[in-house]
């Protein structure tokens, strides 16, 4: 007992006094905190990665497929004109 109380020591506030409960309680309520914060760590960087994605995808130059643009030329250049 007294190795795992030294041990944790360290990361949380326990004496000779604390149940294995009240350490159990401790580490529980550590794990929420820091699950907490990942989750909210986690939203801020996916909010910044589609704020970039969008930026990106606003710079790119927009992709025509050419072969309709051909086909349309191809159709008036057969036509000629005469005045």
């Amino acid at each position: 007992m007294d190795n795992f109380q030294t041990k944790l020591h360290d990361y949380f506030a326990v004496d000779g006094n604390t149940s294995f409960d009240e350490i159990a309680q401790q580490i529980a309520d550590q794990v929420t905190r820091e699950r907490e914060d990942f989750n909210e760590k986690y939203q801020e960087l996916l909010a910044m990665k589609e704020a970039y994605e969008q930026l990106d995808n606003e710079k790119r130059p927009v992709e025509v497929d050419e072969e309709p643009v051909r086909q349309t030329i191809g159709i008036f250049s057969s036509f000629s004109i005469r005045l």
